[in-house]
C-alpha cells in the first residue's frame, strides 16, 4: 500500500515560509545530539541544533495505513572522538535512543509538537565509516488499523538496552575504570582495573556485576577474581563473571590483512566461530578507539578473521585488541549460551499461517492436513476456538 500523505500541524502550517526539520537524539544515558538542516546553527531555547553538514543525512519520514509504525532512517559519518563514536556505535550505546524531528521556519524558529517521535533499532553498516539508524515511530500514535509482526529471529542486538547481556559492561569509553564514590544500582556491571596496568590484561577478562546496591568507596579495594566470588567496595558488594570481552596481542596478520593472529588462547569456551559476528576493539595503535566486525574465529590458529582488510600498515604486530561474543539471533544460542531467554524479543513458536489454517488429519484428501503433533502451547482446541 502507498504511504499516505500527513499534513503538518495547523500551528506550523501558518509560518513555514522557510521550513528545515530538526533533529534530535537523546541516549539513553542522557546524552543529547541536535542537529538542523540548515547552513547555520538554529538556537532555540537555549538549545542550538548544529547544521548537518555531511556528518547526518536524514531520509524522509514513512507514514502508512497498512498497519506498519512510521518510520525513517538516520545515516550517520563515524569518527573516533566525534558525536558518532565508531566504538560507541558498536557499544550499542544509541541503541533505544529517543529521535524526535520538528519542522521549523529557519528566519523564524519556533518549536512546537514533533513531527516525528521515534527509537533507534536496527544499525547497518554501508560505506566505511559510514552506518545507518532505523528508527522505528511510537506505535501508540499511528494512525489507522494497528497489527504486530512476527519473526523468529531476534529483533533486537547484542548488549543493547533490550538484551542486557553485558557484552561490554557499563563504565565509559576505553579504559574507563568502575568510579569512586559512585552509587551503583543492583544487577549493574562494571568493568575493573584490578592490576592498576595499561594494558587490557587489566581488567582480567571479568565483568563484576552489583549483587548489593550501594556507594563504592573512595580508594578501590583489591577485588577478587574468582568467578562467584564477591568484593565489598564501600557499602557496595560486585560479584566476579566471567567477561564475554577477550583480549590478546596481534603476533601475525595474514589472509591479505583479513587474519589477526593473536598470542594466546583467549576463552576455553570459544571453539571454531565463537566470537563471529562479534566485534574488535582496538586498544593500541594506529586503528585504537575504532571497532570491527568478526567473520570467523578459528580455535586451533587463534586467528580472528574480518571483513575489512587490516593490512596495509593500518594494523601492526604488538598492538592490543579487545574482542567479544558475537550473536546469531538464534533461539537456541539465547537460550544456551547466553541464558538470556527472558529478553528475547522474537516469536519463536508461533504457528504460522499453514497451520492456523490447516484442515484435520483426518480429512481424506486435505491439500493442507493438521500436523499429529502440535507445539506444546498450542492444542487442536485452541486453534477451534
Amino acid at each position: 500500500m502507498s504511504p499516505a500523505m500527513k499534513s503538518l500541524h495547523i500551528s506550523l502550517t501558518a509560518f513555514l515560509l522557510a521550513p528545515a526539520r530538526l533533529l534530535t537524539i537523546t541516549r539513553a544515558d542522557g546524552t543529547v545530539y541536535r542537529f538542523a538542516e540548515s547552513q547555520l546553527p538554529i538556537t532555540i531555547g537555549g538549545n542550538t541544533w548544529t547544521p548537518l553538514g555531511g556528518l547526518v543525512t536524514l531520509s524522509a519520514m514513512k507514514h502508512t495505513i497498512d498497519g506498519s509504525v512510521p518510520s525513517t532512517d538516520i545515516d550517520v559519518a563515524m569518527k573516533s572522538g566525534g558525536p558518532f563514536d565508531s566504538v560507541d556505535i558498536e557499544r550499542k550505546m544509541f541503541a533505544n535512543a529517543l529521535v524526535q524531528i520538528h519542522v521549523v521556519d529557519r528566519d523564524d524558529p519556533v518549536i512546537a509538537d514533533a513531527y516525528f517521535t521515534g527509537r533507534i533499532g536496527q544499525t547497518t553498516y554501508g560505506a566505511p565509516q559510514y552506518c545507518k539508524f532505523s528508527v522505528r515511530g511510537a506505535t501508540a500514535k499511528a494512525k489507522g488499523n494497528m497489527m504486530q509482526h512476527f519473526q523468529a529471529m531476534c529483533r533486537t542486538d547484542l548488549g543493547s538496552t533490550l538484551c542486557k547481556v553485558p557484552i561490554w559492561p557499563v563504565g565509559g569509553t576505553h579504559f574507563t575504570t568502575i568510579a569512586r564514590s559512585t552509587p551503583y544500582p543492583l544487577g549493574h556491571f562494571v568493568r575493573v582495573n584490578v592490576t592498576g596496568g595499561t594494558t587490557p590484561a587489566a581488567f582480567a577478562e571479568r565483568a563484576f556485576e552489583v549483587t548489593g546496591e550501594g556507594t563504592t568507596a573512595a580508594s578501590q579495594p583489591s577485588y577478587d577474581i574468582t568467578i562467584g566470588n564477591s568484593t565489598t567496595d564501600g557499602s557496595c558488594v560486585l560479584t566476579a563473571r566471567d567477561s564475554w570481552t577477550r583480549y590478546g596481542q596481534v603476533v601475525d596478520i595474514v589472509d591479505d590483512g583479513h587474519g589477526i593472529i593473536i598470542d594466546r588462547d583467549p576463552d576455553a569456551r570459544a571453539v571454531d566461530g565463537w566470537f563471529a559476528q562479534g566485534l574488535i576493539y582496538f586498544r593500541s595503535g594506529y586503528l585504537f578507539g575504532q571497532a570491527e566486525v568478526i567473520a570467523n574465529w578459528d580455535q586451533s590458529d587463534k586467528k580472528l578473521t574480518t571483513f575489512m582488510n587490516m593490512g596495509n600498515g593500518a594494523l601492526a604486530v604488538g598492538d592490543y585488541i579487545e574482542f567479544n561474543r558475537g550473536c546469531d539471533l538464534r533461539k537456541v544460542t539465547c537460550d544456551q549460551v547466553f541464558h538470556n531467554s527472558k529478553n528475547r524479543r522474537s516469536e519463536d513458536d508461533f504457528l504460522g499461517v499453514d497451520l492456523l489454517t490447516a484442515s484435520s488429519p483426518t480429512s481424506a484428501g486435505s491439500a493442507n492436513p493438521l500436523p499429529a503433533t502440535l507445539p506444546p502451547l498450542f492444542n487442536l482446541r485452541t486453534l477451534v476456538e
